[in-house]
Order: C-alpha cells, then structure tokens, then sequence
C-alpha cells in the first residue's frame, strides 16, 4: 500500500519523522531511485524534496488508513 506526499520544509521532514516514528511498522519515503525508513530524519535529506514521495508500508488497512489520515495535509495525487 502506497500513497504519494510532497514535503515542503525541514519542518514537514520533521512533522513526517515524529508520525513515521509513532508506528510500530516501517515507513518507507521512496523517488525514483532512493528508499529509506520513515524514522530516519538524516535518510531524509538523501531524497530530493522538490518532487513528490512515495510512502508506503506493509501493515494492516486499519493501520494504513491511520498512516495516511495523520500524513494528510503532506499527501497530493500520483504525477502522470
């Protein structure tokens, strides 16, 4: 399960890391060619925040939609 975000400052890395970190699953931030864990804000900065990011986790639906409704004010539609 996937959905795409767009970061927009350190402060938005940070908001992400504290969100990624409050799961007892791994969160994954993925571009084209990179993919690092969620909790890891230092990983963060090896992903170029000008494009949009892929999170993903293997996790329950429930578990899932908790994950996206706290990440909802970072989350856009997938680019074509």
């Amino acid at each position: 399960m996937e959905f795409t975000i767009q970061l927009h400052s350190m402060q938005d890395i940070q908001d992400l890391v504290d969100i990624a970190t409050l799961r007892p699953f791994e969160v994954i931030v993925s571009n084209c060619q990179v993919r690092v864990r969620g909790r890891n804000f230092m990983s963060l900065f090896s992903l170029d925040i000008n494009q949009p990011l892929t999170i993903s986790a293997d996790c329950s639906p429930e578990e899932f939609d908790r994950l996206k409704q706290d990440a909802a004010r970072f989350i856009v539609s997938k680019p074509n």
